[in-house]
């Protein structure tokens, strides 16, 4: 029989080092999460209001708002932005964004 380079005869069975793994592979580590130094501080500082007079999506004062009756409801802001948001039914989700004039918002409708 014939001998390869690495010692074996042709005619044996490759061994398991020889084969590509085939399927998942280990289990990625685990890695824990570095607690923040003032965490409490910031918790405390966020907005805790049912209702609030700022929009954190914005970056001007929001001056329109409009609702569709297709689960639908559109923002503008002083700054020409208009934000798309759909209702669900646990509150809503942004949809999409545009710039839409380099001036403030005037009026905003929806049929």
């Amino acid at each position: 029989m014939e001998e390869t380079s690495n010692g074996k005869l042709a005619s044996d069975p490759p061994d398991a080092g020889d084969e590509p793994i085939v399927g998942p592979g280990p289990a990625p580590r685990v890695c824990f999460k570095r607690p923040l130094q003032f965490e409490q501080t910031f918790l405390d500082a966020l907005p805790s209001a049912h209702m609030y007079e700022k929009s954190y999506m914005h970056r001007d004062v929001v001056t329109h708002v409009a609702v569709s009756a297709a689960d639908f409801f559109i923002t503008g802001s002083y700054d020409g932005h208009l934000k798309f948001w759909k209702k669900k039914p646990t509150g809503i989700e942004f949809a999409k964004h545009f710039r839409s004039h380099l001036g403030p918002i005037e009026g905003l409708a929806v049929e």
